[in-house]
């Protein structure tokens, strides 16, 4: 599970609609918990880029997560 990525209900700020976003899940808390980071096309946002040599079937490569350290 860590690694991939899914798409997940994300409310809007008022909650009052959801849309559909993909997330890469980063960390497994406990069994009904994960820690989640947003992805976005948005160039403008600060955080690391990501590229399609970077995922292989829906995941993260591992040597994506060992270039970022």
């Amino acid at each position: 599970m860590v690694g991939h990525i899914y798409y997940i209900s994300m409310p809007y700020s008022d909650f009052t609609k959801v849309k559909a976003r993909p997330v890469l899940v980063f960390q497994i808390i406990d069994k009904n918990d994960v820690l989640v980071l947003p992805l976005t096309s948005n160039l403008k946002r600060d955080g690391m880029l990501i590229t399609t040599d970077d995922i292989q079937d829906r995941s993260i490569k591992k040597r994506f997560f060992r270039d970022c350290s």
